[in-house]
């Protein structure tokens, strides 16, 4: 790999410095894998306070994982750069990255509010179908405010240029084995742990039978996304149970669980300890040692 191209994370921070907006590339490919192109995950995902906000609901999120999978089969079938809005108002300009006919990764320039009355009705309307509560219409801050069109097709073309010269120059190698999907569905439980999602869902995105995603995810990581997502959410149980003031009932929905009884069965099974026992242990712990 040529070292004198900066990573690719370096030159999306780069271009989007002082703005709202926000990149996120969805790979098709092992891409992301290649020298210098790893990214971090909320530039893998749509990971913005909108996007975030838009997600609290299990019918929020299966809408935005819906239009994120129909968007990524238009980017597919278009084979070329176009104008999209989400159900929430939120505008992106989406760009697929084509090689000899094989798609890699598909670029999201987003994070855009063109006409904020507009995306207002919209994110209204939304809330109303997803019981997502209606004060996310105060992200609209958050959003950046299009003025043209120019400059986000302009860093769209930019990023799609950069990541074909890497390509090009890269040795098709990628340092980690695991899957792309398999990484996709990692970010994806990493970030959503606290929400009610489902492989199905993810897998539904890249148009991939859910039991065979399954299948290659316990392959690859060892476990089950359900265990894998079970772990996520404990060991930020373990965190919450230490440091927050908070009742069990509490923590076990702040971790994504809206049954008490399964949170107290899945906490014990992973630590051997109820949330109770755990939080009494280690805050006494804390106490004498002085951590």
């Amino acid at each position: 790999m040529n070292n004198e191209l900066m990573p690719l994370q370096e030159l999306i921070k780069l271009i989007i410095h002082n703005t709202k907006i926000k990149i996120c590339i969805d790979c098709q490919s092992n891409i992301l894998s290649l020298d210098n192109m790893e990214l971090e995950y909320n530039n893998t995902i749509h990971y913005n306070e909108v996007c975030n906000y838009a997600k609290t609901t299990r019918k929020g999120l299966r809408l935005c994982l819906k239009c994120k999978g129909l968007t990524t089969q238009k980017a597919i079938s278009l084979n070329r750069p176009f104008w999209g809005i989400c159900p929430w108002g939120v505008t992106e300009y989406i760009v697929p990255v084509i090689q000899n006919s094989n798609i890699l990764c598909i670029i999201y320039v987003g994070n855009i509010c063109a006409n904020s009355e507009v995306t207002k009705k919209c994110m209204n309307r939304a809330a109303n179908v997803t019981g997502v509560n209606k004060n996310i219409t105060d992200k609209i801050s958050s959003m950046d405010m299009a003025e043209t069109h120019e400059l986000y097709e302009s860093i769209g073309e930019a990023i799609k240029s950069y990541i074909l010269l890497m390509y090009s120059k890269s040795e098709k190698k990628p340092h980690k084995k695991i899957h792309w999907v398999v990484r996709a569905f990692l970010s994806y439980a990493d970030t959503f742990y606290n929400t009610d999602i489902k492989i199905g869902d993810i897998s539904g995105m890249y148009n991939i039978n859910a039991k065979y995603a399954g299948r290659l995810f316990k392959k690859e990581v060892g476990i089950s996304f359900c265990e894998y997502l079970n772990n996520r959410r404990i060991e930020e149980a373990k965190r919450i149970l230490i440091e927050k003031n908070m009742s069990i009932g509490e923590v076990a929905f702040e971790c994504g669980y809206n049954n008490i009884t399964y949170f107290n069965r899945v906490f014990k099974n992973i630590t051997g300890l109820s949330p109770g026992e755990y939080r009494k242990r280690n805050i006494n712990d804390r106490y004498i040692t002085g951590v």
